[in-house]
């Protein structure tokens, strides 16, 4: 998963021990403005850009669409697992005012959350390193 490669190239960039927050719907300007100046531009295909950051003790991996953030994965830098308490607050954050995160039935370890409104989605992989929060209807770009 271009993913994952993503927030392992920058877990061994970076290191900084705080909280985050997602803002998947915001432009590159917004994403600027909440995460500072990307760290690395992993790839650019049409439309797709995949883009690294590093904010308040996370590694993100955003990928943009037409401009617009559509998926942000977070990690720690240290690639250890994520707490409840790094979960909960991410979700939180990420949910919108007026809306609500249910966490749904797992899969294969992995945790899945269904934002009330129908607009994002939530993952931490069973391993519990990477937390991605996506819109509801994002699809990865075609392979090549």
């Amino acid at each position: 998963m271009k993913l994952r490669t993503s927030v392992v190239v920058l877990t061994a960039l970076f290191g900084f021990n705080a909280a985050a927050v997602a803002r998947v719907g915001e432009d590159e300007k917004q994403i600027e403005a909440r995460y500072g100046k990307p760290q690395k531009t992993f790839s650019e295909k049409g439309k797709f850009r995949d883009v690294g950051y590093a904010f308040e003790g996370f590694v993100l991996a955003v990928t943009f669409i037409d401009g617009i953030s559509r998926r942000e994965g977070f990690a720690l830098p240290n690639q250890t697992p994520m707490t409840d308490d790094s979960v909960k607050k991410i979700l939180a954050v990420s949910a919108g005012e007026g809306a609500t995160w249910q966490e749904v039935a797992p899969q294969d370890g992995a945790r899945f959350w269904r934002r009330s409104d129908g607009a994002a989605v939530a993952v931490l992989e069973a391993d519990q390193k990477l937390l991605s929060i996506q819109d509801g209807k994002f699809e990865d770009p075609p392979a090549p």
